[in-house]
């Protein structure tokens, strides 16, 4: 159960899949569209977070990826995903996490909804630590006087 009821997220995706048909041509283009632009936003984040060592860029990041938890809790679930959902017109359709149905069908045991949804809650909350641990590391490691300790500032050590 997310913050916003059923009907208003279903009239917000709705809406959302009319102007990205319009927009594309087709809901299928729309759907790669989208798609496209989820998974680019997906990749800039885990450069941010985990390919580079700024404590501001690694800090920006990690915002980003708690307001998408946030997000997600909203939602209940992705809109990105419900939108992508809606534009290709398959419910069996989960971004990336598509995946592991696929594998759990081909060796003969049919993965539940339900257990899909742990999947993705426990390597949600597992890569949420994950990022946090790394903006705390990255940021303790690039400690500056005049952002971080303003009370030991290096001059004033000195004297």
């Amino acid at each position: 159960m997310g913050l916003f009821e059923k009907e208003d997220r279903d009239s917000f995706i709705n809406g959302l899949t009319n102007h990205m048909e319009e927009l594309a041509g087709c809901k299928k283009k729309g759907g790669w569209i989208v798609f496209s632009i989820h998974s680019l936003f997906i990749l800039v984040i885990a450069y941010q977070v985990f390919l580079t060592n700024s404590a501001i860029t690694v800090g920006m990041g990690a915002i980003v990826w708690i307001t998408l938890v946030l997000f997600h809790c909203a939602f209940d679930g992705c809109f990105l995903v419900r939108l992508e959902r809606s534009l290709f017109e398959s419910q069996e359709w989960y971004f990336i996490w598509t995946i592991f149905p696929e594998i759990s069908k081909m060796i003969g045991n049919q993965m539940s909804h339900s257990d899909l949804s742990t999947l993705q809650n426990i390597i949600g909350i597992t890569l949420t630590i994950i990022v946090i641990w790394r903006t705390y590391v990255v940021i303790s490691k690039n400690k500056t006087p005049s952002v971080i300790d303003l009370d030991n500032n290096e001059d004033e050590k000195r004297k």
